[in-house]
């Protein structure tokens, strides 16, 4: 058994047991997030363009070279496109959680929050 926790601004809001702990796959992550009609949406509507384009050079590295990654970039990244995203473009709760599960099926260190940004798990 392990025990993950979420926090946010420094303060534990989730906190679960899971019984076994899958390898990051960054090829899969890839894979679904290609195909996604929100996180396609949000990277063309952010105004953050530099921010899209180096989070898609971290994760196509990673697939390829399945090496670690400096997950606080990528997260620091990401976060920047969803504040430069305009509010219309923002990702629904729906697909918010489509977007969790494709991260828990990748086994990525990161959980997707409210409003479509990443938190450490």
């Amino acid at each position: 058994m392990m025990k993950i926790q979420t926090f946010q601004n420094g303060e534990l809001i989730e906190e679960r047991e899971v019984d076994s702990f899958l390898p990051t796959d960054w090829d899969a992550y890839n894979r679904a997030f290609l195909i996604n009609a929100a996180y396609n949406r949000v990277a063309q509507a952010t105004t953050n363009r530099a921010a899209v384009r180096r989070l898609e050079i971290i994760a196509i590295s990673a697939g390829i070279s399945n090496e670690a990654v400096e997950i606080n970039i990528f997260i620091i990244l990401w976060n920047s496109m969803i504040d430069a995203t305009p509010q219309e473009a923002i990702p629904t709760t729906e697909e918010v959680e489509e977007w969790r599960a494709i991260a828990l099926a990748a086994g990525m260190d990161f959980r997707f929050i409210e409003n479509g940004k990443i938190a450490l798990i």
